[in-house]
């Protein structure tokens, strides 16, 4: 699809998402939309173009209370399982079990990342609404508990 009809395909209405921007960018051949969340206000960028392999990220602010590393600690108890998913190690389950061409998540100074990308979309929906999003979001909650609680230890129950 050339990056005219993609760009006009793209500038549409999109119900619970403020469009913030469409711009065309014509170095990657793609075109990025910059939407915004109408009820909780976050953002979601996205870049539209006919790569196969589809990468989809999501990231949370973790700015640190102290430097006791709790982010890390947090980001790698998330992936230990859940409630829906109880498996002991759901991260490594993912990585041998399925096509994805990159899974991994990220501790920064101040925020954590946790990308995804497969080449393979009933694989990668699958891995990104229901079991990625599932671990990522527990550690945003996860987190709130922690800074609201002020504490070096903690008991988490996901």
């Amino acid at each position: 699809m050339n990056l005219e009809t993609r760009y006009n395909e793209l500038n549409k209405d999109y119900g619970a998402y403020e469009l913030v921007n469409i711009e065309k960018l014509n170095d990657l051949n793609s075109v990025g939309l910059l939407l915004k969340h109408k009820k909780s206000g976050a953002r979601v960028a996205i870049i539209s173009n006919d790569d196969d392999n589809k990468v989809f990220s999501i990231g949370f602010k973790t700015p640190p209370d102290n430097d006791t590393g709790m982010q890390h600690i947090i980001e790698h108890s998330t992936l230990c399982g859940s409630r829906k998913y109880p498996v002991k190690d759901p991260f490594v389950e993912l990585c041998k079990g399925s096509l994805n061409t990159f899974l991994n998540a990220m501790t920064y100074p101040d925020k954590t990342v946790y990308p995804v990308a497969s080449c393979n979309m009933q694989i990668s929906r699958i891995l990104w609404m229901s079991i990625w999003m599932r671990y990522s979001i527990l550690q945003c909650m996860s987190m709130r508990r922690y800074s609201s609680r002020k504490a070096g230890i903690m008991s988490l129950k996901m």
